[in-house]
């Protein structure tokens, strides 16, 4: 037979006709002579494949997909579901796709009501007031990542309380992959270089309120407000008292950031001015005197008692109706009784039985925008989020110390007494609270630490055996290189070589008494033992209590400050996951910022003397994600000491074993401190002590009392956080941005063609995995996704080897080391870019199988549907995306309605079949149902743009006037300043930087009203995204 012509030449787009979403390109054709038929070449990404030219079809130029469906050219589920993640990737139908999924830390909706909240405030600021233990760090980093997403973030000042820049440093790092640089005072005087141009002025720094609030600092911050991207403020009640250099520090940050986040979970500690001046450091311009800010307080209440009223159970739409007419009594909102806004809400109101689930959270959402204060606040209780809190169980052991141990104790106390009148008065508190801890912790373990004292006196003093975290570490100086003078050697002597019994630990053996108990119940409940995290300020307590263990055969695991970060992080790993590791030993420093959840007994083998540090311990375990109903606190405590008399009486009688009692005013750790003092000194007898740390806790009692009673006046100042809650949780559960399942799926569809023989594990999903990725992708990483950090890092990690990795949050929480793909990841966003120049040729025709009981609602009758997916990209002053199915029997020709056609798209994502048969239908019976479904589609999107267009425009007049608002402020601002330096006969350099900042506000208002511009009018943008047919069984 003579060769025939050639079916395809060099360069033509085929696909399989038994695959049609498998496209590739004609690389070469050969004729058999023997088999008398075409082979053709084709590349399917990095491969070729040899393929019988009759399995072959070209690529139409332009696609018909029901075309496609009548000649039976349907591809399969995994193709579907690929497409659907491509366009819910291309087009994210939430707010924070870039942050969703991406933090190394169990899913919680309520850390993306900040986030949600933050976006929404046209001047990018927010006071974030969650209970202690919620996670607002976490909450700061999802703020972080989602700004990086949409702008070139560079320049990023975190200011925090000195204990607590390790844990800032290591959270972001371990739960952001964020590398911030710790500075001190010196660092940030550098802000006059960089305002010279004579420094890069990029950076990521975390500092210390101690640190940046030096008078130098404020003033320069004061005198050249350097543009900062990102502000955050941890703990911003220490803003609150406006005689203070760090409440002056706050408004100086306020002016110069572009963005800024305040963190506290006390924004009021004595009255409700507390929180105004943390307000003011966010917005001077709203928040200008005391004055103004209580009568924005009084004008926010209707719109609070209308929220709740809308948020009753059911809704009580005329009480929301009446509350929020009584805006129009008073003077600063009486004005938008007349607006456009406010009658679009009450007529809504008036109808409000007829709304749907989703009308009714954009009417929350509407209502909220009429708060004068709302948009400033965030706040969740614990009372919230953790309705099934687990118990707190406290028991003490408590221990009877021998005659040999005893007079130990009472000769440090005469240590304290006598020694080192030569310090000043700070290092003499310090050594002498030293030295009485050690031995209150510790007997055997101290008496090491005073012989190791007396024969190398030079080399450290006590101080150097601790490892705590305290407040305002920064103040207390160094004591570290103290000499041993003559009268310390001598008791120093008398303590060291004294006679002890080897063993000797009384306090030891009520340790081990401890474990037996809690692990004997253990197995009276045929259950695992249970994790134990043993807690001790000393490192050489936790030195002798790892040599103990390892004598009795305990597995343990041990982490201090002296441990680096990347070690203890492995240790922390094979705690969580080695079940023969039943024992963490722990410094404070070296847990601070870990999530430990996994255990459920805490024993504090000695007291500290502050209780924000006994919260800090217990916090560990009692967190979001533990699931044990009951957590043990065992606490070690000396008869007849200190201890039992001042710290474990205080402690039981304020219930802080019990309960959280939230943040502490730091000024009880230092009252602690000198009541211990003084009864170390001889001072107080046992009666005073007990009367001491009796009235103490009655203190603290009515504190804590006072602090809830404001902290509910704070939350009548917050108006529509559940309706953002709604939108996170609607977002998790309605399939609109893509699970971790079909991110896999997305990926494999994705290496298939690109890097065949490539795939992830089915179980990287929802565990962990080993991963081998080819060199290759390294390098078309970093080719692809040119100067983003996290791209090159990852790329690094793929090109060095095998690497575990998972798509599980929780699971990352016990794998600190794994990589974490998520929504936004390097190796997702090179998938969507790469497939995206394809995507005019991506099939989009497909043919699957729903079985009936995969539908969450009454499904509809068994048999053969047509279905199309559209995609309406709506434009706006509130923009986004909605997925729209709809379906139609092939039978009987009925339209399915909104909600069941929902329901069969979600049952198909998630639990649907590929149609084993070739679909055949013929094309007449397709196009009538293609033509009634795109007349759906249309008539859907008509009737949405009808209902969105009235609402943005009273929405885009309103966000007019705040935005214009803000600049006009902003600049006012810089031309008086500017005029005050003219007067002043400021340098030319001065002048100039204010000038060129009024150019930039210029340049930014401008383009803030032509983006408002851009939202006036609404845009409705649709396209059909898959179509095929769906058989339910």
């Amino acid at each position: 037979m003579s060769e025939p012509g050639a079916p395809f030449s060099a360069g033509d787009l085929v696909r399989r006709k038994s695959q049609p979403d498998a496209a590739g390109v004609v690389v070469g054709v050969d004729w058999d002579e023997q088999l008398e038929e075409w082979t053709v070449g084709v590349r399917f990404g990095t491969g070729i494949r040899g393929l019988v030219a009759d399995m072959l079809e070209a690529v139409p130029e332009t696609p018909d997909a029901w075309g496609d469906l009548s000649s039976g050219r349907a591809a399969s589920l995994g193709a579907f579901r690929t497409v659907m993640t491509y366009e819910r990737l291309r087009k994210p139908p939430s707010r924070i796709a870039a942050s969703f999924g991406s933090a190394r830390a169990v899913f919680l909706p309520y850390q993306f009501k900040p986030l949600l909240k933050f976006l929404e405030n046209p001047k990018q600021r927010l006071l974030v007031a969650d209970d202690v233990g919620l996670g607002k760090t976490i909450e700061a980093g999802y703020i972080l990542r989602e700004l990086r997403a949409r702008r070139h973030i560079e320049r990023v000042l975190i200011v925090v309380p000195a204990r607590l820049r390790e844990k800032w440093k290591r959270e972001l790092e371990q739960r952001f992959d964020e590398r911030f640089e710790i500075v001190g005072g010196a660092e940030l005087l550098a802000f006059k270089e960089i305002a010279a141009g004579r420094r890069d002025d990029r950076f990521l720094w975390i500092t210390s309120y101690e640190s940046a609030r030096s008078k130098a600092f404020v003033e320069l911050l004061e005198g050249l407000e350097p543009t900062i991207d990102l502000v955050v403020l941890d703990e911003a009640h220490r803003l609150r008292n406006p005689r203070t250099w760090q409440n002056r520090l706050g408004n100086a940050l306020g002016v110069c950031a572009e963005a800024m986040v305040l963190l506290t979970a006390t924004p009021i500690q004595t009255e409700l001015a507390n929180l105004y001046h943390e307000l003011r450091a966010l917005d001077a311009d709203t928040f200008f005197d005391v004055r103004a800010f209580e009568e924005l307080e009084s004008a926010n209440r209707p719109v609070v008692r209308s929220l709740r009223a809308l948020r009753s159970s059911p809704p009580d739409f005329s009480s929301a109706l009446v509350a929020i007419q009584q805006l129009g009594l008073h003077r600063l909102t009486a004005s938008f009784l007349n607006e456009p806004f406010f009658r679009s809400i009450a007529e809504r109101l008036s109808r409000g039985s007829e709304l749907k689930r989703g009308e009714r959270v954009e009417l929350e959402r509407d209502i909220g925008e009429l708060s004068p204060t709302g948009a400033y606040i965030t706040r969740t209780r614990k009372r919230e989020v953790m309705r099934e809190r687990p118990q707190r169980e406290a028991q003490v052991f408590s221990v009877v110390l021998t005659p040999e141990e005893r007079s130990v104790y009472d000769l440090v106390e005469q240590l304290c007494r006598e020694i080192r009148p030569d310090l000043d008065d700070w290092a003499l508190t310090l050594y002498l609270l030293t030295a009485y801890r050690m031995t209150a912790s510790c007997i055997p373990a101290a008496l090491e630490a005073f012989r190791a004292r007396l024969e190398l006196p030079d080399v450290t003093a006590l101080t150097g055996e601790i490892d705590d975290a305290e407040e305002d570490d920064e103040e207390r100086g160094d004591t570290d290189s103290v000499a041993v003078g003559s009268a310390e050697r001598l008791l120093l002597g008398r303590l060291g070589f004294a006679p002890f019994p080897s063993g000797l630990d009384t306090k030891f053996d009520r340790f081990r008494d401890a474990l037996e108990l809690v692990w004997g119940y253990d197995r009276e409940e045929s259950r695992a033992p249970r994790k134990v995290i043993v807690f001790s300020f000393f490192k050489r307590t936790l030195a002798y209590l790892s040599r103990r263990l390892d004598g009795l055969e305990i597995g343990f695991r041990i982490i201090t400050g002296d441990v680096p970060i990347s070690e203890r992080e492995i240790r922390i790993e094979e705690f969580a996951n080695d079940p023969g590791a039943k024992v963490l030993l722990s410094s404070e420093v070296g847990s601070e910022g870990i999530d430990l959840q996994f255990a459920s007994v805490v024993v504090n083998y000695d007291l500290p003397w502050n209780p924000m540090v006994v919260e800090q311990r217990i916090g560990r375990i009692d967190r979001i994600g533990q699931e044990a109903k009951r957590l043990v606190i065992v606490n070690l405590v000396s008869k007849e000491t200190i201890e039992e008399h001042i710290l474990y009486r205080l402690y039981r009688r304020i219930g802080i074993f019990e309960d959280s009692i939230g943040d502490i005013d730091p000024i009880l750790g230092k009252k602690l401190e000198e009541l211990t003092l003084r009864a170390l000194r001889g001072e107080l007898t046992r009666e005073e002590m007990t009367r001491l740390a009796d009235e103490t806790a009655d203190v603290v009692c009515r504190e804590e009392r006072d602090a809830r009673r404001l902290g509910d006046d704070a939350d009548g100042l917050i108006a529509a956080d559940q309706a953002f809650l709604d939108e996170i949780q609607r977002l998790a559960g309605s399939r609109k941005v893509p699970t971790p399942e079909e991110l896999v799926v997305f990926l494999n569809e994705f290496f298939e063609r690109r890097y065949p023989g490539t795939r992830l594990p089915v179980g990287i999903a929802s565990g962990l995995v080993e991963v081998h990725l080819p060199d290759t992708l390294g390098f078309d990483l970093r080719a692809e996704l040119s100067g983003d950090p996290a791209t090159a890092r990852f790329a690094a990690r793929v090109e060095n080897g095998p690497f575990t990795a998972t798509f599980d949050q929780t699971a990352s929480t016990r794998h600190p080391r794994a990589e974490l793909f998520y929504l936004r990841h390097p190796i997702v966003r090179f998938a969507q870019v790469s497939l995206h120049r394809g995507r005019d040729q991506m099939h989009r025709t497909f043919a699957l199988r729903v079985p009936s009981g995969a539908l969450d609602i009454k499904p509809p009758p068994p048999g053969e549907y047509a279905f199309a997916v559209g995609l309406l990209d709506l434009g706006g002053v509130r923009p986004r995306t909605e997925i729209v199915p709809v379906a139609i029997s092939m039978k009987g020709g009925e339209l399915l309605t909104a909600e069941l056609a929902e329901a069969l798209y979600l049952a198909a994502l998630g639990r649907g079949e590929s149609f084993l048969r070739t679909p055949t239908f013929s094309d007449s019976v397709v196009r009538q149902c293609a033509e009634a479904l795109e007349g759906e589609l249309a008539k859907r999107r008509s009737l949405l743009t009808q209902r969105e267009r009235e609402l943005n425009e009273v929405r885009s007049t309103r966000r007019r006037a705040t935005v214009t608002g803000i600049y006009d402020s902003r600049l006012r601002r810089l031309e008086d300043r500017l005029r005050a330096h003219e007067r002043g006969e400021a340098s030319t350099r001065v002048l100039k930087m204010l000038r060129g900042k009024i150019e930039k506000a210029r340049r930014d208002a401008g383009e803030a009203v032509a983006q408002l511009s851009a939202c006036e009018q609404l845009t409705v943008e649709s396209e059909v995204i898959a179509v095929g047919l769906l058989e339910v069984v």
